[in-house]
């Protein structure tokens, strides 16, 4: 399929979530038979017809469609990550299979931080999860920046690198707010007033992610405790 030529951002990688009622079997069946019968996708194939996290791969794609599924209570949960310069591809799949897009994208990002990796310094408290169910940014790209940030913000403050904090332009993240937005959750037992905040614009939608989140000096580090989302200024 070929690309758009109007893509301003063809490299950048997008992800989006949607469920469907076929189990993982009919999954695969349904997009072996959608690539044989879409003219669109005429040129693309499976690379592992039978595992749950799987790639669609063709000549006409800026790179392979990663597939992330996840089969639950009758229903299937499915990921795709994929280039901007092949959406077109992966609004064909979607309509092929009548997937319901899926919001929690932020969420899911949460979760796979905690269980599969982390960015050093930056801890995230459930309720940053939680949160997260009501957000619909899935910029995930766009969304490891702010937690790198934090991260970032983490070992400038353990090294006393304040210099480098100004240097950055990071500094405004540390001062403390103190208005009406500002949230106190609980995190390990404790109420924590989350006094900082960060965000994110999307270059998609013009929705803005905001991170709400707290400088603990007792564990030295970055505490992520609320996640929402506005059309409006920081």
């Amino acid at each position: 399929m070929p690309t758009p030529e109007n893509t301003t951002r063809p490299e950048e990688l997008l992800h989006r979530d949607y469920t469907t009622t076929l189990d993982l079997a009919g999954l695969h069946q349904a997009i072996d038979q959608l690539l044989l019968t879409n003219p669109r996708l005429a040129d693309c194939f499976v690379d592992d017809e039978a595992a749950p996290r799987f790639r669609i791969d063709g000549l006409g794609l800026r790179a392979p469609i990663l597939v992330e599924t996840l089969a639950a209570r009758g229903r299937t949960t499915f990921s795709l990550h994929f280039r901007q310069a092949d959406h077109l591809a992966v609004r064909e799949i979607v309509r092929g299979l009548g997937a319901k897009s899926r919001r929690g994208g932020c969420r899911l990002l949460l979760v796979d931080m905690l269980q599969d990796f982390a960015l050093p310094g930056v801890a995230i408290a459930d309720s940053a999860i939680d949160s997260a169910l009501d957000c619909s940014f899935d910029e995930t790209a766009r969304m490891f920046d702010v937690l790198g940030k934090l991260a970032h913000l983490t070992r400038a403050i353990r090294s006393d690198d304040l210099a480098e904090l100004n240097e950055e332009g990071h500094f405004e993240y540390l001062v403390p707010r103190n208005d009406a937005e500002t949230r106190t959750i609980l995190f390990r037992g404790q109420p924590l007033r989350l006094d900082r905040r960060v965000s994110a614009l999307g270059r998609h939608t013009g929705l803005r992610l905001r991170v709400h989140f707290a400088w603990v000096p007792s564990i030295r580090q970055h505490v992520v405790g609320w996640l929402d989302e506005s059309e409006g200024e920081v």
